[in-house]
């Protein structure tokens, strides 16, 4: 566990493929900040609202619910999203058909939806962007 510097604070950088959320996300009301791709710096806060039954034939983790559209990859960080919403939410926006097309034909700011939510396994994910095979 190292220490990220360059932050507003020095944050404990926790290996996530070694964590699990259970052993953060005990009660109703644990929050904890993920930093998402260091290079654009998404910074996530995440809490636990509630802790339901566990239902047969559901398979875990499930996300149920969320608010709006997850920015496009390599979009360039907060303000390159921003950008990238001002461009194309104005209709006659110079360059908005050419980002459209690049986002990949549509997007959606406000829509989300939990069933296109899909979960990797840490471990394997670690394994693809830092092993060889």
């Amino acid at each position: 566990m190292a220490p990220v510097s360059g932050l507003e604070e020095e944050l404990e950088v926790l290996p996530g493929w070694k964590k699990k959320v259970i052993d953060y996300f005990l009660n109703a009301g644990a929050s904890a900040r993920y930093l998402y791709d260091f290079g654009d710096h998404w910074e996530h806060s995440i809490e636990l609202e509630e802790i339901r039954p566990r239902q047969q034939g559901v398979r875990y983790p499930l996300c149920i619910d969320g608010r709006r559209a997850c920015p496009p990859e390599d979009c360039g960080g907060v303000y390159g999203f921003h950008e990238f919403l001002e461009r194309i939410l104005v209709l006659g926006q110079e360059g908005r058909q050419e980002t459209l097309e690049w986002a990949g034909g549509e997007y959606d700011p406000w829509r989300f939806n939990p069933k296109e939510v899909h979960f990797d396994d840490p471990q394997k994910r670690w394994k693809i962007a830092f092993l060889d095979d």
